[in-house]
């Protein structure tokens, strides 16, 4: 769609529903997705119609004459156009009705009543609406009805004492209005289009009416001349009683429950029209007529080319009227109906036909006598020179109206054909025309009509700069109003009077003067008496109409969709925005992205705007303040809205400048009571305590994203107690959360995640200040699932249930590591890593034994019975010292053993652990250790009687002699 510069414009209306809270919503009925109007004033007078030509018969005296008389020169005065208030496809102050442009003349004095006919307009986006429309004598119009089926046009009817009026709302389906623009009645029969062959009458004085349509059948042509079965369409009448909806006869041109074969009342053999494809419209209802009975209806036939009088009750035809079949015998010359478009009938008996004229296939009107059954002579013909041609989809209508006289004299007559307009008076003095939009083909009628809606006005405004409006009044379906009189003020308490003006045309452009204090607007309809009629009040109006300025009018919001009004609340909806305004906020336009947003709900609970939008400086972004936050919007983030809660913390931290950058989430909450986050590019903002009235804290940068990774609200980590906090060494950041969690950061270390017994061991150590550092990793389960664990910089910590926390670190951890760590023969380490008694070792005991390190012996395990026998001797202040290897199994494979620095243990299940040390041990392993004839060694070194020194093994002994510090093996 290519979207035209319009410079207005504000509307406003007050209807009588209440919406929800209470407000009073004001959306005009009908209202669609309509453009937002033009706003360029002034007319064009169109150019007058040429001469008419009348042509009249008299009555047939037993001889067969047509006569043409000269043609009649009339007086033509200046065409008068309708008053336009600007040159736009819709009205300011209703742009949801496609504007309705008729030019007319008026030669005499028109009949009495008003117009009624249909049209097809562009609204303000392009899109065609088909409307009904009531039009005065300066073709301006009374009522516009948008959105109407395609080709319907409003039917004058009279239903009992009422004028009124009937129209089609779906096929079969007819609603009756009141002046009021009411339903009254409705009026329901089985049919399959709205269009074609869809007409509507009622019969005077009664509650009986007519409504024609058309269904469908598959017929074999061939027996008619055609090719083979083709889709026909064949016509059909009901009467219905309106007030009980009781069908009380039905008429079809098929012969019922025969319809394939083609017969019946009037038989497809009857039409001149060929079949369009796999489609016969055979007939072609164009009209249809109350007889003399409610029984008997007069229907026009273009299919057919006749028109007709059936009997509903018995099926049958009465008479027919020109065709190939007809029954009534005209004087020779009298011209039959050719291609009729209408019927009706005089009350008086007359008949009234409006054909194509077969020489001009110009419209024409022709008035038939009768003889109280059926026509007998023509006695007047209406054929203007300038009428339309009728086309194939030419709708119209030739009218009796008021002021005809009886038979024998001359007729008056209103001719009508897609929105052209020719009327007569009795003296067949051309009085009227009327040429209305073409592009839908509608007929045209006269009637009394006392519009007198049930609605408020409607009322628009344009400013136009240096304080200077023109406010823009309509009351659509009102022909009593006069003047229109403006009052504007602060509130609707201190108004003052600005300009009195009289109606001109269907939208009043009234200028005004105002100031910036007038935030309010009201209307007041006034009739010929200076009574006021209707009264339409508009808070906000004209700052709102400033607003559509400074948004960049239509070009940047669109087409008009919809508005909404009450004393604390306005708004108006366009395609791609909507002006909000209050008391307290004023007026202000929402577009683009952030209205997307805010009108599918994301920024519900922001309130009304407290500022238009600005482009920010990092050129970035937009942002727009609102009663309960801001919305931020970036082509990376989106729209989201920064609430109350977060605001000032934001703003605090530079909003979009500083660190958190853009919104990229709304607030949403977690948990019971439910607490609030949001998410930024740069990190979240968070409460601090469950519910809405905690601190808000930041969790920026690394921090920030690792406490989303862990789950945000939804983790184990409870809320930060702080924003970032940078640690005594200036290296790293930190927050601790409620749940005694915490989230470090360095540069080398990254973002990592503690949980309780990590940072209560770690902080028992000097957190990053002491020997382990910082973590290098978050907190995780070991695979075994048993326990968590956490590196550091330094070393490690260990927790499981059974254990608590260790600290393991260095060459022991190394050592651990490449044993299969937890999982390995160790298990967890169940004591932090110690400094031995003497100060020269370190150690650190594990569920499964222990890892001793020393710089000269480096990291070693010991573990089960050795590390039992060795605890038994002191550990490493006893005679062994240090381990110098791992437990280690033997060449046999039956036994283990560690060497230390005093000795060695070894130990064989059968044998146990034994220490084996000194000039024995050297003596032993001579003798090629446990693979020796002596075995394993079966008590550890004792002392004899003499002093000597004796140990024993499987196989044998070993003795020192003390001496001589020689030793003696033995064997046994």
């Amino acid at each position: 769609m290519t979207r035209r510069l319009r410079r207005v414009v504000v509307v406003a209306s007050v209807a009588a529903s209440v919406a929800a809270g209470g407000a009073a919503t004001a959306v005009a009925s009908d209202t669609g997705h309509v453009g937002s109007p033009l706003s360029v004033r002034g007319t064009e007078p169109a150019a007058a119609p040429a001469t008419q030509n009348l042509a009249t018969v008299p009555e047939a005296s037993g001889q067969s004459s047509t006569t043409t008389p000269p043609a009649a020169t009339a007086v033509v005065p200046e065409a008068t156009t309708a008053n336009t208030a600007e040159a736009s496809t819709t009205y300011v102050s209703r742009p949801d009705l496609p504007r309705f442009n008729a030019t007319t003349t008026q030669p005499g004095t028109p009949h009495p009543g008003v117009l009624f006919g249909g049209y097809l307009g562009t609204t303000g986006n392009g899109n065609s609406s088909s409307a009904l429309v009531v039009y005065g004598n300066d073709g301006e119009p009374v009522w516009i009805k948008p959105h109407a089926s395609s080709g319907a046009t409003a039917t004058p009817v009279k239903y009992g004492n009422t004028d009124a009026l009937a129209y089609i709302v779906a096929p079969g389906r007819w609603e009756i209005i009141s002046g009021g623009y009411t339903k009254i009645a409705e009026v329901a029969v089985e049919t399959e289009t709205t269009s074609s062959g869809a007409h509507f009458a009622l019969f005077p004085n009664s509650n009986i009416a007519a409504v024609s349509g058309t269904r469908s059948v598959v017929v074999d042509l061939t027996p008619y001349g055609g090719s083979g079965p083709a889709v026909v369409r064949f016509g059909t009448v009901s009467t219905v009683n309106i007030q009980t909806g009781e069908v009380l006869s039905s008429w079809s041109s098929l012969t019922p429950g025969a319809e394939e074969t083609g017969q019946g009342a009037i038989p497809v053999s009857d039409t001149y029209r060929q079949r369009q494809g796999n489609l016969l419209d055979y007939l072609g209802i164009s009209s249809i007529a109350f007889g003399d009975a409610p029984n008997r209806i007069l229907i026009s036939a273009r299919g057919t080319s006749a028109v007709y009088e059936i009997d509903t009750t018995t099926g049958e035809i009465v008479w027919a009227l020109g065709g190939k079949r007809p029954t009534v015998q005209l004087p020779d010359g009298t011209p039959a109906p050719n291609d009729p478009f209408s019927v009706g009938a005089h009350e008086d008996g007359a008949l009234y036909v409006g054909d194509a004229d077969p020489q001009t296939g110009r419209a024409r009107g022709l008035v038939y006598r009768t003889d109280g059954t059926a026509p007998t002579s023509l006695i007047k013909q209406i054929a203007p020179d300038t009428a339309p041609v009728v086309q194939a989809n030419s709708r119209g209508a030739f009218q009796p109206v008021s002021g005809a006289v009886p038979v024998g004299g001359t007729y008056a007559g209103l001719l009508s054909l897609d929105g052209s307009v020719f009327e007569y008076d009795a003296d067949g003095a051309q009085v009227f025309t009327a040429t209305a939009p073409t592009s839908q083909r509608t007929a045209t009628v006269r009637s009394a009509w006392d519009g007198r809606p049930t609605t408020s006005p409607d009322i628009a405004a344009e400013v136009q700069g240096g304080n200077h409006a023109v406010v823009y009044a309509s009351w659509n379906g009102s022909d009593q109003v006069a003047q229109w009189r403006v009052q504007i003020g602060a509130d609707g308490d201190n108004l003052r009077v600005v300009t009195t003006a009289p109606r001109a045309g269907f939208e009043t452009a009234l200028p005004i003067d105002y100031i910036a204090a007038d935030q309010y607007v009201r209307v007041d309809a006034l009739d010929a008496n200076g009574s006021i009629i209707g009264t339409v009040d508009r808070p906000g109006l004209l700052p709102m109409a400033e607003a559509y300025v400074r948004a960049g009018g239509a070009e940047t919001l669109g087409g008009y969709w919809g508005r909404s009004s009450s004393p604390d609340r306005a708004s108006i909806q366009y395609e791609y925005g909507s002006i909000e305004w209050s008391p307290r906020t004023g007026a202000h336009p929402i577009t683009g992205a952030i209205y997307r947003y805010y009108s599918s709900g994301g920024g519900g609970g922001a309130g009304l705007p407290l500022t238009d939008a600005v482009a920010l400086p990092d050129g970035r972004g937009t942002q727009q303040e609102f009663e309960r936050g801001s919305i931020y919007h970036t082509a990376e983030t989106g729209a989201h809205t920064v609430s109350d809660i977060f605001r000032d913390k934001y703003r605090a931290m530079g909003a979009e400048r500083g660190s958190l950058g853009y919104p990229k989430t709304d607030q949403f909450t977690v948990g019971n009571p439910s607490t609030p986050e949001q998410r930024f590019e740069g990190g979240v903002l968070v409460s601090g305590a469950p519910g809405w009235n905690g601190p808000v804290y930041a969790l920026t940068g690394a921090i920030g994203v690792k406490w989303i990774a862990m789950g945000g609200l939804s983790s184990p980590m409870g809320l930060p107690k702080s924003d970032v906090q940078t640690t005594p060494d200036k290296v790293g950041r930190f927050v601790h959360f409620t749940n005694f969690w915490s989230v470090y950061w360095t540069p080398s270390t990254g973002a990592q995640a503690l949980d309780d017994p990590m940072v209560g061991k770690w902080s028992a150590n000097g957190w990053e200040l002491g020997f382990l550092g910082y973590p290098v990793t978050s907190v995780a389960t070991t695979p075994d699932g048993v326990g968590r664990y956490a590196h550091f910089q330094g070393g490690s910590i260990y927790w499981t249930n059974g254990t608590g926390a260790a600290i393991v670190r260095g060459s022991i951890r190394d050592k651990w590591a490449a044993n299969g760590w937890e999982l390995g023969v160790l298990g967890y380490p169940t004591t932090d890593e110690t400094a031995t008694p003497d100060g020269v070792g370190r150690f650190t005991h594990f569920q499964g034994g222990s890892i001793y390190w020393t710089p000269s012996t480096g990291a070693t395990i010991v573990r089960g019975a050795i590390r039992d026998k060795w605890e038994a001797t002191g550990w490493e202040l006893g005679v062994l010292g240090y381990p110098t290897t791992d437990e280690t199994g033997t060449p046999d494979g039956v036994g283990r053993f560690n060497h230390f620095q005093g000795g060695s243990i070894y130990w064989t299940p059968s044998t146990w652990s034994h220490v084996v040390r000194g000039d024995i041990k050297a003596t032993w392993a001579s003798l090629g250790w446990e693979l020796g004839r002596l075995g394993y060694p079966t008590t550890d070194e004792y002392r004899l009687a003499n002093g000597n020194q004796r140990q024993d093994f499987q196989h044998g002994s070993i003795v020192w002699d003390h001496l001589t510090r020689k030793t003696t093996v033995s064997y046994f």
